[in-house]
């Protein structure tokens, strides 16, 4: 499946329905892997891939865009409802195991809604870029 080109035509086919487009980080990756080796970092992303998936997966479509950063889209969803989701993630004690051990991390949401933000699917996801950039630079681990 191909994140881009399935969100474009679901766009292009609901135009004007409320969706909204996010980009989320697993904050300080590069730390973990520093710390605690790649093979950490690996089941860092594994664990934070399947949290994504289980919380979005029915909701819409859900891939990784590189590195720490995976992209989210939601099919049928106000930023009001977009917002109280994230929000609902935000407020879960994110774990990783790593050779018997639990270790937190946090993440840095930015997202956009559709039409309103953006009107196609690049629109989106730049948005939701910057609003991700602004959480980047305000402190890691924040919803905006």
């Amino acid at each position: 499946m191909d994140f881009d080109r399935d969100v474009s035509k679901y766009l292009d086919k609901h135009k004007g329905e409320p969706s909204v487009g996010a980009l989320i980080d697993s904050d300080d990756l590069k730390y973990i892997n520093d710390l605690y080796g790649h093979d950490a970092g690996d089941a860092a992303l594994k664990t934070f891939a399947k949290v994504l998936e289980d919380n979005f997966g029915q909701l819409g479509k859900v891939c990784r865009n590189g590195g720490d950063e995976f992209a989210v889209f939601l099919k049928r969803t106000t930023l009001t409802e977009g917002r109280a989701i994230f929000k609902k993630l935000f407020r879960q004690n994110l774990t990783f195991s790593y050779q018997g051990k639990d270790y937190p991390y946090t993440i840095s949401p930015g997202f956009a809604a559709y039409p309103d933000q953006g009107a196609s699917r690049e629109e989106l996801l730049n948005k939701a870029d910057a609003a991700l950039y602004a959480v980047k630079m305000t402190g890691k681990g924040i919803l905006q």
